[in-house]
């Protein structure tokens, strides 16, 4: 296989990890007794577009995996219409959704809010920059990184031990940390997903102000005479 940031080569790990006997499951669906466990996780630091385009290959692949959603993104809204929806839909696939954590910004409450939006049913919690932010537990969730598997990051757009193609049928119990920001834009290399990712942002930017444009149009078109001036009351 020829190793890159691409769904093409996602696809040829699945499909590979299924031939040679791995069990892909979401950190909810794991047990010791898991013969073979490929525990495969999202941390959504980015991008929910990216994180929502990432599930919907999986589903078609099949599997199931896990999402972490972080409040604090600088470049999502998690709360936004369009974002939950995203969740909800992602959570009707069979991915887990699950709550990223930052200690410089979390609130104790964050875990059941963002249980209370996908209706229940959170399990499990990841952290997000752990070289800045101090560990946490939270009461009656997972951290699948306490997990006994071998664990590999492709964080920064860099396998520290090599791609996980590479470890596929060599470790047999394997959990993966995959940002979906590096795959499913089959990004150069960082400074082309950033830049991808700014256009995306500025998409979404001018959809959303078309989106309060008519908002506001609809509040006040009862006050609008002919001529499109506004009745100042």
């Amino acid at each position: 296989m020829n190793c890159e940031f691409s769904l093409a080569h996602y696809q040829e790990i699945i499909e590979t990890a299924k031939d040679k006997g791995y069990i892909i499951i979401p950190a909810v669906n794991y047990f010791e007794e898991t013969k073979k466990p490929l525990l495969i996780r999202h941390d959504v630091d980015f991008s929910l577009e990216y994180a929502y385009d990432l599930a919907n290959h999986e589903y078609d692949l099949g599997i199931q995996t896990s999402y972490y959603i972080y409040f604090h993104s600088w470049s999502y809204n998690a709360l936004g219409p369009e974002e939950m929806k995203m969740i909800q839909a992602m959570k009707e696939m069979g991915h887990e959704i699950g709550f990223h954590y930052d200690s410089r910004y979390s609130l104790s409450h964050e875990p059941d809010l963002l249980s209370s939006m996908i209706r229940g049913g959170l399990f499990s919690y990841t952290q997000h920059v752990p070289t800045l932010s101090k560990k946490e537990t939270y009461q009656g969730l997972q951290d699948p990184f306490e997990y006994d598997l071998k664990y590999i990051s492709d964080s920064g757009r860099n396998w520290r031990e090599g791609c996980v193609c590479q470890h596929i049928g060599k470790d047999k119990r394997l959990h993966v940390s995959i940002h979906p920001e590096w795959w499913v834009t089959n990004s150069k290399d960082r400074a082309d997903m950033i830049h991808q990712l700014w256009m995306t942002l500025q998409n979404k930017t001018v959809r959303d102000c078309k989106n309060i444009k008519q908002m506001l149009y609809e509040y006040v078109r009862d006050d609008l005479k002919q001529g499109g001036e506004i009745i100042v009351k």
